[in-house]
């Protein structure tokens, strides 16, 4: 069971307040952004496994480098773009479980085999991917962390979470220093967890999520954002597509993967 509660996110229009923390001044963009008509495909979430366990949400195997749990059917050859670097043709295998989390729990993956990618979130391309665009990964990185406020940007996307009583937090993403994203998320209640007090941004809060791995589809945009939903018994990786002055969470693209019973 999922033991993640997503809060209802507001999206809102461009203002005027000052650019938050960490603005960069030095990202360019080249022509217009691309439009999207609301139901366009955009592909699919894969996994770049660790070869070795860190401790992280991430899946391990030293045989499979990529996975995606996707019950859709998928054609035998995919071009797939790694948080970081450029795009690959992965081959597309039969399901085969993997092992994840605790008490034998397994995952059934799909292995994507070709190169090993990144570990952590990849973008499987729609087929065809339309002509127009430029997809490139655009590195996460943090660029302040206390227990108040935790800030990141990728690109020309700044992510602000700050603390808002005890136990919520508000998020805001900018493009350009345009506000296009603001949702207010409260930490999950669990029998058994110590929620007494106030949460704390530089550690991992259940319910608080923060962005992991974003692509542009051009210079200028739109852009794809997976956030890390944390919860007690699993992770979700949650896309959005962020836009010049809006944002939408992409349900459809999400994954959620369990890991053991709190």
């Amino acid at each position: 069971m999922k033991s993640l509660w997503f809060a209802l996110a507001t999206v809102v229009g461009a203002c005027g307040h000052p650019a938050p923390v960490g603005v960069p001044t030095n990202v360019a963009t080249t022509g217009p952004a691309i439009h999207l008509e609301r139901g366009e495909p955009l592909g699919w979430i894969a996994i770049g496994t660790l070869p070795a366990n860190d401790s992280s949400w991430i899946p391990v195997s030293a045989d499979l480098g990529v996975i995606t749990i996707t019950d859709d059917p998928l054609p035998p050859r995919v071009t797939v773009i790694g948080a970081r670097g450029g795009a690959e043709q992965l081959t597309v295998g039969a399901s085969v479980p993997l092992k994840y989390g605790c008490d034998d729990n397994q995952l059934g993956v799909h292995p994507l085999t070709g190169v090993r990618l990144p570990p952590g979130p990849a973008w499987i391309l729609p087929t065809p991917m339309p002509p127009a665009w430029r997809p490139t990964a655009l590195p996460v990185r943090s660029t302040h962390g206390d227990p108040t406020l935790r800030a990141h940007i990728a690109g020309s996307l700044v992510f602000e979470m700050r603390r808002h009583g005890s136990s919520h937090a508000n998020l805001v993403i900018t493009h350009d220093g345009r506000k296009a994203f603001e949702a207010t998320y409260e930490r999950s209640e669990m029998d058994g967890a110590d929620t007494t007090g106030p949460i704390d941004l530089t550690e991992t809060v259940p319910g608080i999520p923060e962005p992991i791995a974003a692509w542009s589809l051009s210079p200028a945009g739109p852009f794809l954002v997976v956030m890390l939903h944390p919860g007690y018994e699993g992770v979700t990786l949650q896309p959005m597509l962020v836009e010049d002055n809006s944002a939408r969470v992409l349900e459809d693209m999400a994954v959620y993967l369990y890991s053991c019973a709190f």
